[in-house]
């Protein structure tokens, strides 16, 4: 029984013996990656300003996330766990917390979504909750799409005066002032 384990083994290791040459190694040289600047940073900012009446910049948005990527001009990208001001002629109006959001600079608009809350600054006390949320900056209205709730408790009082939901969606202006429900 020995005999084929000591043959085969005999066969195995000159199989590899004789015959043709085997090709000389190749060498492979990697040639360096272009790398970007790594930057340490515990949050991401996404900026936006526009020139005022008065000619000098005032801020249209602000966004701050755990993690995501931006492009480098710092006004475009995809951001998680963000939370964010929405401003109207340099003073903030609403502010925002997402899971997800998309701030493009180029089209003028951010996406949040993963379930998103609005809250109003001027007029104080106004909360919209929705699935997502699309802010136009250019025409200063916001559209709410998917199981949109619209709560207003003004500051101090002890139970909301307006609510409402489950809406398929919601319009309405930057600082939550008109809302049309379609």
């Amino acid at each position: 029984m020995r005999r084929p384990i000591v043959w085969s083994a005999l066969v195995l290791a000159l199989a590899g013996c004789g015959g043709r040459p085997s090709p000389p190694p190749v060498s492979v040289t990697a040639e360096p990656e272009e790398r970007l600047p790594e930057v340490a940073t515990r949050e991401i900012q996404v900026r936006w300003q526009t020139p005022g009446a008065d000619g000098r910049l005032q801020p249209e948005l602000e966004v701050r996330a755990a993690r995501g990527r931006v492009e480098p001009d710092g006004q475009t990208g995809d951001l998680e766990e963000a939370t964010g001001t929405l401003y109207r002629e340099g003073e903030a109006r609403a502010t925002f917390v997402a899971p997800l959001v998309t701030a493009t600079r180029a089209s003028q608009q951010l996406v949040a979504s993963g379930g998103v809350t609005v809250r109003s600054i001027r007029p104080p006390g106004v909360t919209l909750r929705a699935r997502t949320i699309t802010w136009y900056s250019e025409s200063h209205r916001v559209i709410a799409r998917g199981d949109v709730w619209l709560e207003q408790k003004p500051p101090g009082a002890r139970r909301a005066v307006l609510w409402g939901g489950p809406f398929e969606s919601a319009a309405f202006d930057t600082q939550i002032e008109r809302l049309t429900i379609p």
